[in-house]
This record gives C-alpha cells, structure tokens and sequence, in this order.
C-alpha cells in the first residue's frame, strides 16, 4: 500500500490544520495504468502471467497484464505483457502508452511514474483479435 502525506494547500482560513494521508493498495494503481493503456489505439489487450489470470479471477479489479512498483517516495514503475495490433507501430503505440500513463496516474493519484515498461507477446490483425474472441465468448 502507498500512503503519502498531504500538505494543506488549502487556504488555512477556511479548512484548519489538519495531518492528512490519502494511500492507495498497489491494485488501484494498476487498475489506473490498465485502463490508461487499454484506452490507447492499436493495444488489443493486456495479457498476464497465469499467475496474474488466476489472482483476477479472486479480485474484483482487473490488472492482468500490469505490474507495478511502488517506492515509498511515492515513485511508480509500471511494466505491461501487451497483445499489439498487428500493422500498427509498435513504438508509437508504447509511446502513446507511456504519455497516457505518466498523465494519468499522477492526475488521479499524485505519484510519479518513473518508468514504463512493455513487452509486446504477440501482434495479430484486428480480424484475428475479433475471430478470437467471438470463439471464447462461444466456449462460455
């Protein structure tokens, strides 16, 4: 869990001084990093480890496929397994990841992302990708 201490930038006349901390479970900074990289063009999905599959299915949060670090100086580094569109640049789409992340995860949280890392483990056609997953939502 990351916890950080607030300073009161609040005009001191109208709120009085109070010690603050705001934490986040390591979870929620990977469900903030997934959803910022799930939203860029051209990642058609974020694929973990079977280790990573397995703890979903007992989580309510989906992370697969997202790793964080957390440092206690509230520092974040983020890696990602990625299934790339196939035809799309893959270093544009990391590229477009890592400035979506680094906004977002300080937007939301306050930490700062220090690194960003993707390994691309596989690259298929959108065509492929949706024959794909019409056959697994067949096989529910």
């Amino acid at each position: 869990m990351t916890t950080m201490t607030m300073d009161n930038k609040l005009d001191s006349k109208k709120i009085p001084q109070v010690n603050k901390e705001l934490s986040f479970n390591d979870n929620v900074v990977a469900k903030v990093a997934a959803h910022a990289a799930s939203d860029i063009e051209g990642v058609l999905d974020l694929k973990g480890s079977m280790m990573d599959n397995m703890t979903n299915m007992f989580t309510s949060s989906d992370t697969r496929g997202v790793n964080v670090d957390v440092s206690d100086d509230q520092e974040v580094a983020v890696s990602f397994e990625a299934i790339l569109e196939y035809g799309k640049s893959a270093p544009v789409i990391f590229d477009r990841v890592v400035n979506t992340v680094c906004k977002t995860i300080p937007e939301l949280t306050g930490l700062k992302v220090t690194e960003v890392k993707m390994n691309v483990k596989d690259m298929v056609t959108r065509e492929e990708w949706n024959e794909q997953n019409k056959k697994d939502d067949d096989n529910k």
